[in-house]
């Protein structure tokens, strides 16, 4: 679980780092929506809560991710850091 936990930290660190970095008003609004999620996979682990919740949301924003382009450099960070965390959670 720990390590869990871990990933989604270094997913959260990234998204909120990317979202001050980003020049484009249009992309906060999806950081925001990215680091909410973020939170909520967190607290789900901390809890202790059933991960079938917890993969729900990792598909969710999977999916997101797919539908939605985060622009510039911090676009594709924010997109590298959540493709390195999928691979951590083995989702």
């Amino acid at each position: 679980m720990k390590n869990l936990e871990d990933s989604v930290a270094n997913y959260i660190f990234v998204l909120a780092e990317c979202r001050e970095k980003t020049h484009r008003a249009e992309d906060r609004d999806r950081y925001t929506r990215h680091l909410a999620q973020a939170a909520v996979m967190f607290s789900i682990l901390r809890k202790g809560a059933a991960l079938e919740e917890f993969n729900r949301i990792v598909a969710e924003e999977q999916r997101s991710y797919g539908w939605d382009y985060l622009s510039d450099e911090p676009g594709r960070a924010a997109e590298e850091a959540f493709a390195r965390f999928v691979k951590a959670v083995g989702a």
